[in-house]
């Protein structure tokens, strides 16, 4: 992949999209919290989802227990706000 797509990949996983295509990769396949970008003065990431994303059906649980909230919808991509702990917790697993 290029800089350009693996930067592309780290934004629809609300992770930090700045460094070398080594630290991209690295955040990519080993998210550590310090790489989630989050909403300036709170406790939550925006993350956007294609249709067919694997992690979009993690959030639905989140959703009624008030973890996630659906955002916005642009691009072919929905947006929703999740909370930063469980969101970390997500891309681990």
């Amino acid at each position: 992949m290029t800089v350009k797509e693996l930067k592309e990949k780290c934004r629809e996983q609300g992770l930090k999209v700045s460094g070398t295509k080594k630290q991209l990769v690295e955040r990519l396949t080993n998210p550590d919290s310090m790489d989630i970008t989050t909403n300036p003065g709170s406790n939550k990431v925006t993350v956007g989802f294609k249709l067919k994303d694997p992690k979009r059906s993690k959030i639905n649980p989140l959703l009624p227990k008030g973890f996630a909230k659906f955002v916005y919808y642009s691009c072919d991509k929905w947006y929703y706000e999740v909370d930063k702990k469980m969101w970390t917790d997500i891309i681990k697993s």
